[in-house]
């Protein structure tokens, strides 16, 4: 009940701005669908060539499995706006530990027989939650989007890729959500543990995007949660999502438990 009670309030403070998220990604979602079912395949060659040099660098050889139907709407799940709006959401929903010690309302929430790690607890769901909510929500879209426009000659992507796809999306949240969680451990503003974590997300997105042109970069990009998640990859049907989603989701682990750990032996 405690943990019950510490999510729902959470929830209600996010409650509007999670809603409008999830309406955002899931009009993208089949917005793309329906900008795809309008194309023939002469336009998805075209699409192809028009990509810009570094996009096709980034995409790699997997880009012919881009210029399709599957390929568009696969895209939406690791284009960067939603792929960074859904890192932003969980790691502004994993700093309440934070916000509660800048608003005092640490102290009102202790002065109960409640345990200092519930407060962990809370925001360690809601990284992961609020990024499932999400996924969840573009799957449905997709999927409604695609029974009722796609045309009856295309080959739509199949639910095994457009889950590995939602899967990935998540992890990466989570990552970002977990290390947001880990500043929080130990700061007393909200922004300190929010923007750095935002910032390390946009930071790691564009080495990404740049690793694949300047070699430098890349060993940046290994411990770059956006290096394991290829999306172009994960399409084509030719990644390893087992390496991968085990790398996101242990550094998520090992960073929540890093803010068990500060939080618990803060001084509040």
């Amino acid at each position: 009940m405690i943990l019950v009670t510490l999510v729902g309030r959470s929830v209600a403070r996010i409650r509007g701005t999670l809603l409008g998220v999830t309406g955002l990604v899931s009009a993208f979602q089949v917005a793309l669908v329906l900008q795809a079912a309008s194309y023939d395949q002469q336009m998805f060659e075209t699409l192809g060539r028009m990509t810009p040099a570094f996009i096709q660098r980034w995409l790699g050889e997997n880009i012919a499995a881009f210029a399709s139907f599957g390929g568009i709407i696969g895209f939406g799940y690791f284009h960067p706006v939603v792929i960074l709006l859904t890192s932003l959401v969980a790691a502004f929903v994993a700093s309440d530990p934070a916000a509660d010690v800048e608003a005092g309302h640490v102290d009102l929430l202790l002065s109960r027989p409640i345990a200092r790690h519930w407060l962990v607890t809370r925001s360690a769901l809601l990284s992961l939650g609020c990024p499932l909510i999400l996924a969840a929500a573009m799957l449905i879209s997709t999927w409604t989007a695609v029974a009722l426009a796609a045309p009856p000659d295309v080959r739509p992507p199949s639910a095994v890729t457009l889950l590995l796809l939602a899967v990935h999306l998540v992890a990466v949240a989570w990552c970002f959500g977990a290390l947001s969680l880990a500043l929080a451990g130990v700061a007393r503003r909200r922004a300190a543990a929010f923007v750095p974590a935002a910032m390390a997300a946009v930071s790691l997105f564009f080495v990404n995007l740049l690793a694949a042109s300047w070699r430098p970069a890349r060993v940046v990009d290994l411990i770059s949660p956006f290096h394991y998640y290829p999306g172009a990859a994960i399409v084509a049907g030719v990644s390893d999502p087992a390496r991968d989603l085990l790398f996101l989701c242990s550094a998520a682990i090992l960073l929540t438990g890093l803010s068990y750990w500060r939080f618990r032996t803060r001084d509040l």
